[in-house]
């Protein structure tokens, strides 16, 4: 099946890839098939990796209809939350007194996603938008389609 969103790195040797038929399989750099699963609905957007405290080295996938977190060695399946629209672009994550949260975009706004939960805390109308988060220190910056640059101080 076709992918459309860019392969991930897991570790110094293995990789994530996902499809739009929404699969999902890790290889070794020899491209050797470690673990394989389905969200059972189209993946467009590149899963991002994250460590937590609990149960270590994570992706999150977003797909049209969920979000999903995978533990990065084995490929279970942590958590499922359904959304109420599909997320645009990558994750961007930011760390505060030790929690891990992930930031997106939801429709038309800027969404914060706990990653020990998998709860939307916060949400900010920021426009209709093209482009994926980023971080620079307290700031999320993405481009709008009113040819601006908008950022958001976080903390």
């Amino acid at each position: 099946a076709p992918c459309f969103a860019s392969p991930i790195k897991l570790s110094p040797c293995s990789f994530l890839v996902s499809t739009v038929n929404g699969k999902y399989m890790s290889f070794d750099i020899d491209g050797i098939l470690l673990f394989e699963g389905s969200l059972g609905s189209p993946i467009f957007q590149t899963p991002s990796f994250f460590v937590d405290s609990i149960n270590g080295p994570n992706c999150i996938i977003s797909s049209q209809d969920s979000l999903v977190v995978i533990n990065a060695n084995s490929g279970v399946v942590l958590k499922t939350i359904k959304l109420t629209h599909p997320l645009n672009g990558s994750f961007c994550f930011m760390a505060k007194e030790g929690s891990i949260t992930a930031w997106n975009i939801q429709n038309e706004y800027l969404v914060n996603i706990d990653l020990s939960t998998l709860i939307l805390k916060k949400t900010i109308n920021v426009g209709e938008t093209f482009s994926s988060p980023v971080t620079n220190g307290n700031y999320i910056c993405l481009g709008n389609r009113n040819d601006q640059l908008v950022c958001v101080q976080i903390f």
